[in-house]
């Protein structure tokens, strides 16, 4: 839809609402970004977490439960990160066809225009991006308390290896 061009609105102002719109853009890119960096960051150290829990001797199935969990915050944390189409205003054909043989002020209103339209977009896959985020956070979370439990009631020694260790062990000379 293109708004109305009817009307002559100040060429200043239209720059300005222009500008801040640009700016919230960029802000909203950036942060996104930076989702993106969290999500990369989240889903390493879910790797770094189940290799470490793969590696614990633990009996039954106390592994399950905190594997569950990682499995499901890695699943998210790749929905965060995933790449996703993002709208640039206004497209180059756009700009080509209806900007050109138009005056300052009808072509600001229809960049303008575009913009808004774009950034609406944008902020519906900067919010799903950052709900997977939060999810996959919380999973996070939650597995590594389970892998704790796991750790401590499932393990080979049913949480006595500590108990065991604290024991002074007596030398052979020691021995009568």
């Amino acid at each position: 839809m293109i708004p109305d061009m009817t009307a002559s609105p100040d060429p200043e102002t239209l720059r300005l609402i222009n500008a801040e719109i640009s700016a919230r853009a960029g802000r909203l890119d950036t942060s996104t970004s930076r989702l993106d960096t969290k999500a990369t960051t989240l889903l390493g150290f879910v790797l770094a977490a189940v290799t470490f829990l793969a590696a614990q001797k633990t009996g039954g199935w106390w592994k399950v439960p905190p594997l569950v969990a990682y499995g499901i915050a890695a699943y998210f944390g790749q929905q965060a990160m995933r790449p996703r189409s993002f709208k640039d205003a206004p497209e180059p054909q756009i700009l080509v066809e209806h900007v050109a043989a138009r005056g300052e002020a009808a072509a600001l209103l229809l960049l303008i225009h575009a913009k808004v339209r774009a950034f609406a977009e944008n902020r519906i896959t900067h919010e799903q991006k950052a709900r997977s985020w939060r999810l996959s956070e919380m999973a996070l979370i939650l597995a590594v308390a389970l892998t704790d439990v796991a750790l401590i009631f499932g393990g080979t020694d049913g949480g006595r290896d500590g108990q065991q260790r604290s024991r002074p062990v007596p030398s052979p000379s020691a021995s009568p």
